[in-house]
């Protein structure tokens, strides 16, 4: 066995991150660490009397294709999702090597669990989902409205837009979403525009209401009412 053998076996038992020794071909957990112990609920000698099937998953199939890319090296990383003793399903992420011990190949597999993370990035994932089904119903209303309606950040630039201001403009919702407003603005006026937009982001006045020369995407120029209010800070 030698010093080698005998400092593989303590840094495993003694690691404090899940440890798992697994048979490559039958995914029979044939060693497991205090940390897997604690991680999984069963004792030492429950997990080394269960395949790692019994804690994945995924379908035994679809988890003996990723052990044969493991040993084929083809991919060393993999998330997954276990189940505990308790029943509970934790989200993991798995580090895989090959190696060799007593001439036998194994693999080698440190667990991380990361249910916190991924529950996060889940529920960041649906909001994003709301926010876009909410700002598609925006967007369904405000085509209705028979006046042209925008929506500028503090920095200027086009946010949101109504199907009847593209017309007005003789350009598109998705081509006029993230132009700087003040480029819809007639040159000469371009200035006093930026001003009033200051103003109004600043608070110095609460609403504007004027009226601006504006030019359309072909160059061509038309006098239109303003009416503009600060609406978050």
């Amino acid at each position: 066995m030698g010093e080698s053998e005998e400092f593989f076996r303590q840094l495993f038992e003694n690691n404090r991150s899940v440890m798992l020794l697994i048979e490559p071909e039958t995914g029979q957990i044939v060693a497991a660490n205090l940390a897997a112990s604690d991680f999984y609920g069963y004792s030492l000698e429950q997990l080394t009397q269960m395949s790692i099937n019994d804690i994945n998953m995924l379908p035994p199939e679809a988890v003996a294709r990723e052990r044969e890319r493991a040993v084929l090296e083809k991919s060393l990383f993999f998330r997954f999702r276990h189940r505990l003793a308790s029943g509970v399903i934790r989200d993991v992420e798995a580090y895989v090597s090959p190696i060799r011990v007593r001439e036998k190949p194994f693999l080698l597999s440190i667990i991380h669990d990361v249910t916190q993370r991924m529950d996060a990035e889940r529920a960041l994932s649906a909001a994003h989902t709301e926010i876009r089904s909410h700002s598609a119903l925006l967007q369904q209303v405000l085509d209705t409205v028979s006046v042209g309606i925008l929506l500028v950040d503090r920095s200027g630039v086009i946010s949101l837009v109504n199907k009847r201001m593209a017309e007005l403009f003789g350009s598109s919702v998705g081509m006029m979403i993230g132009m700087e407003y003040v480029m819809l603005v007639h040159p000469k006026e371009r200035d006093i525009a930026r001003r009033g937009m200051r103003d109004l982001f600043q608070s110095t006045v609460s609403q504007v209401d004027v009226e601006r020369l504006y030019q359309r995407i072909d160059q061509t120029e038309f006098w239109g009412n303003l009416t503009g209010r600060r609406l978050l800070d």
